[in-house]
C-alpha cells in the first residue's frame, strides 16, 4: 500500500506569513492553544476534502476525530499530565488512517463499514478482518510516510489492564482510550457495543483514579466542544449524532444523555 501524496502545509492557517513546508514545521509553528485547536481544525478538514470523493462519510470521519481529539485533551488536562498539549494534536491524527484508507481506497473502505454491519461487528473489529490492519496501523504507516514527529502518532498500548496505569504511558492510553471511545459512540449499534464502552470506562477510571461522574461530565462537556469546532469548518451536527440502545438504563445511554444535556445547555 502506497501513499504518494503529501499535505500542503503552505496555508495561511499555518503560514504566518511563511511558507512551512511540512507537517512537522507547522505543528511546531502554530503553538498549542485555543486557537491552535481551530487552526488545526480547519486545516485539517481542507486537507481532506480536497481529497475525499463525495460518495465517503467524510463529515463522520472528522466528527469522530474531532470528539476524540477534544477528549484526550480533556483526560490530560483533567490529571495533569505533563505535555498535556500535544494530546488534542495526537489524537486528532490517530484519524489519518481511517481517512487514507476512505481517500486511496474508497472500495475498501465501504467494504470495511458493510462488513461490520452484516457481522454484527465494530468498526476497528471488520478493518482488521477485511484489511489484515488495525485503524492504528495505517495510521503509523500514513505518520511514517509523512514523517510526523514520533510523539504526535501514539504508540498502541500494550495488554489491557484493570490496575493503575503506568505514569510513562498515559499520553498513548488516553489518546487510544479518547478515540476508542470516540468509535464507540458514533458507532452503529453493534451487539458488543455496550459491553466495549463498559471496559474502555472501567480500565481508565482505574487506570487514572478518576470517578466516574468526573470523568463522564468531563467527556460530556467536551463532546459539545467538538461540535463547536465542526461549526468552524460548517460540519452539519448530523455528523455527530449517536443511536442509544437496549436497555434504555445502560451506562452508555445515560452518558449519551449527559452529551444531550451539554448541547442543549449550550443553545
Amino acid at each position: 500500500m502506497r501513499w504518494s501524496r503529501r499535505p500542503s502545509c503552505a496555508s495561511a492557517f499555518f503560514s504566518r506569513g511563511k511558507v512551512i513546508s511540512n507537517v512537522s514545521k507547522a505543528v511546531v509553528n502554530i503553538g498549542y492553544s485555543g486557537l491552535r485547536d481551530i487552526t488545526l481544525t480547519v486545516e485539517y478538514a481542507d486537507l481532506v476534502q480536497r481529497r475525499l470523493p463525495k460518495r465517503v462519510q467524510l463529515g463522520r470521519i472528522l466528527a469522530k476525530a474531532f470528539v476524540a481529539a477534544r477528549w484526550a485533551s480533556a483526560i490530560g488536562q483533567e490529571v495533569r499530565l505533563q505535555g498535556n498539549e500535544s494530546l488534542f494534536t495526537a489524537a486528532l491524527l490517530e484519524s489519518l488512517g481511517d481517512l487514507a484508507v476512505a481517500a486511496y481506497l474508497p472500495e475498501i473502505y465501504q467494504k470495511i463499514e458493510r462488513t461490520a454491519q452484516s457481522q454484527g461487528w465494530s468498526y476497528q473489529q471488520a478493518h482488521t478482518e477485511v484489511t489484515e490492519m488495525s485503524p492504528h496501523d495505517v495510521t503509523a504507516i500514513v505518520g511514517w510516510s509523512y514523517n510526523l514527529p514520533e510523539h504526535l502518532v501514539l504508540p498502541r498500548p500494550g495488554q489491557e489492564t484493570k490496575f493503575k496505569w503506568p505514569e510513562k504511558e498515559h499520553h498513548e492510553r488516553i489518546g487510544h482510550f479518547a478515540n476508542d471511545l470516540a468509535y464507540n459512540l458514533l458507532s452503529w449499534p453493534y451487539p458488543e457495543i455496550l459491553g466495549d464502552f463498559a471496559d474502555l470506562c472501567s480500565q481508565t477510571k482505574l487506570g487514572l483514579e478518576l470517578s466516574t461522574e468526573t470523568l463522564e461530565i468531563s467527556l460530556a462537556l467536551e463532546y459539545q466542544k467538538a461540535l463547536n469546532l465542526g461549526g468552524t469548518i460548517k460540519l452539519d451536527r448530523s455528523c455527530f449524532s449517536f443511536q442509544k440502545t437496549r436497555p434504555e438504563d445502560s451506562d452508555r445511554n445515560s452518558f449519551l444523555g449527559l452529551c444531550e444535556s451539554a448541547q442543549l445547555a449550550e443553545v
